[in-house]
């Protein structure tokens, strides 16, 4: 969304002339702002790709449920594509590369000589009978070499959970900007911006770049409402029929357990009712200990 918030700024102070009904993309997203900006304000990543020669003068952070729809807004808008038991490893490379190396260590510290290379315990298949039959009884794999749609869900579910959950630490010494703000249309940090750059604010120009906004993201923010309705039907004990992708229910599951204060690694995910693939009756029962 910083984008969006940069051709907000620049189209709101006359900066830019702009076909609102052709900024957008058909994701919602409005990189195309940077073939028409030709000012020093831009939106950039600075704590994934730090510049020097940039001065951070407002930091976009999500809040609440904001962290929930950005999940949305990355997959939707960057990805192109939703963790799926195919491809989720390109979603979490770090880990991959993490179990890869616990791998490598252990098949070094017990192989033979004599043995094959084996870079991936994803490529234990390749290895002679013997071997493989030695290795399945010594090494045992990581929670997150998955291979089913239940592990996926209680992976998803502990990785969104510790997303969600973590506290903020604000890299610059900057005021830091809500996106739930800016959805609401509370725009005093964007307009200081404009002063501190002897801009002229246009208050006509701004609320019809929001509106558009708003039209643009209107699905990303029905979704939202459904999985608001969710959850508060979860929360409050109330069984109702579930109908999400795994990725979803993950959120979900993750989002519920942080409103009730609980962990979702002391959920019983042996119980394949966790997964919230019909209804929410076994998962209200866990919950609720």
């Amino acid at each position: 969304m910083g984008n969006t918030v940069l051709a907000h700024v620049l189209f709101s102070c006359n900066k830019v002339k702009l076909n609102l009904d052709k900024l957008f993309s058909a994701t919602g997203n409005s990189h195309n702002i940077s073939h028409f900006n030709t000012t020093k304000l831009i939106a950039k990543h600075l704590i994934e790709f730090p510049d020097k020669n940039a001065k951070c003068i407002l930091q976009l952070k999500s809040d609440n449920w904001f962290n929930i729809l950005q999940h949305k807004f990355s997959y939707a808008k960057w990805h192109n594509a939703v963790p799926t038991l195919g491809n989720w490893n390109k979603f979490f490379k770090q880990v991959v590369d993490s179990n890869n190396q616990a791998w490598q260590q252990f098949y070094v510290n017990v192989k033979d000589k004599s043995w094959p290379e084996c870079e991936s315990y994803s490529k234990i298949d390749s290895l002679p009978e013997y071997i493989l039959a030695e290795v399945k009884q010594l090494y045992q794999p990581s929670a997150t070499d998955i291979s089913t749609n239940e592990q996926l869900l209680e992976f998803l579910t502990n990785t969104y959970f510790d997303s969600i959950s973590k506290i903020d630490n604000f890299a610059f010494d900057a005021p830091v900007y809500q996106l739930s703000n800016y959805f609401n249309y509370n725009i005093e940090p964007l307009i200081q911006i404009s002063k501190m750059l002897n801009w002229q604010w246009d208050n006509k120009l701004s609320k019809k770049f929001h509106n558009k906004m708003l039209e643009t993201n209107a699905t990303y923010l029905a979704w939202l409402g459904i999985i608001k309705q969710h959850h508060d039907s979860l929360v409050s004990g109330i069984v109702c029929p579930i109908n999400l992708d795994i990725w979803e229910r993950a959120l979900l599951i993750a989002k519920v357990c942080q409103t009730l204060h609980c962990n979702p690694r002391d959920l019983k995910w042996q119980d394949s009712g966790c997964s919230l693939e019909q209804d929410s009756a076994i998962l209200i029962k866990l919950l609720q200990g």
